[in-house]
């Protein structure tokens, strides 16, 4: 019986250890997948436009959205690997932007505030550091679609207050705090294109989908911490929205990511095991 065990134990083993290997691989890869991903969080949007007319507030409650079509009622962030992910929920048409009578309402750049620029809530223009053109603002002196470095900004006042006849948001404000009002940055003017990063961009079904990708986890860093993320919807701040998010906290590993991770170490203490009886039984014949 000892040398019966002793001749099938090899293959046994062989066997054995190919399944719990490949076992094994698919828990830790699995596991490591989930790790450098992270749970969807949608922000609901509490930002407020400060109606401005020819240059000057109207005197109007802030409000949003001014106008149907710069509804931006909430954004959900994810961030996966070195990607961040934006996907804004906005009744604005996309890159063809709005007409109302001779001008043209087009999507605003995005802004972000990192480190210490991101201080106050909300911020001055000059404190974002940060913007990914669109693309839509040529004809207010935008810059090709790209992630950048902020040199210059124009704001919403920029862009309208020399156009006679229309309503705007001139400033932008959190419901929580009306009396803290701030100029909009709604078009970046001059930066440096950041190396490294790719931007991708889609509008269908009413989302703006923007993502923002790294060359590596060392480029990726540039973002980790606290941000804060500014989007007027269109050069005119009809629908801004601000919000702070935190993208270091993204990647903090879920109850179920650990446990699929630990189901990996216990199949391997599970093969050793199997592998020292089988050299047991060889032993013994």
């Amino acid at each position: 019986m000892s040398a019966l065990f002793a001749a099938a134990s090899p293959r046994r083993s062989l066997a054995n250890a190919w399944i719990g290997r490949l076992a094994i691989g698919v828990a830790l890869a699995s596991s490591w997948t989930a790790l450098a991903s992270a749970t969807p969080v949608t922000y609901t949007n509490d930002t407020l436009a400060v109606p401005y007319s020819n240059g000057s507030p109207t005197g109007a409650a802030p409000t949003t959205p001014i106008g149907s079509e710069f509804s931006t009622p909430q954004v959900t962030i994810n961030q996966s690997g070195n990607s961040l992910d934006m996907q804004f929920t906005t009744t604005f048409p996309g890159p063809s932007g709005v007409t109302v009578g001779s001008a043209t309402a087009y999507a605003a750049d995005i802004f972000f505030a990192t480190g210490a620029q991101a201080s106050a809530n909300p911020i001055a223009p000059t404190a974002y550091n940060f913007a990914i053109a669109l693309g839509d603002q040529s004809a207010n002196g935008g810059l090709s679609a790209g992630f950048y470095s902020v040199n210059s900004v124009k704001t919403s006042q920029d862009v309208w207050s020399s156009r006679a006849g229309f309503t705007y948001g001139g400033q932008y404000v959190l419901a929580s705090n009306t009396a803290d009002a701030q100029l909009a940055p709604t078009v970046l003017t001059s930066g440096s294109l950041l190396s490294g990063w790719t931007v991708t961009q889609s509008w269908s079904g009413g989302v703006l989908d923007v993502t923002l990708t790294a060359l590596d986890a060392a480029t990726f860093a540039l973002l980790l911490g606290n941000d804060d993320l500014f989007w007027g919807t269109a050069d005119c701040d009809n629908g801004p929205i601000f919000e702070q998010i935190n993208v270091a906290s993204n990647n903090v590993p879920e109850p179920g990511t650990l446990a699929l991770f630990g189901t990996g170490l216990l199949g391997f203490a599970f093969l050793r095991r199997r592998n020292n009886g089988n050299a047991i039984f060889a032993a013994a014949a």
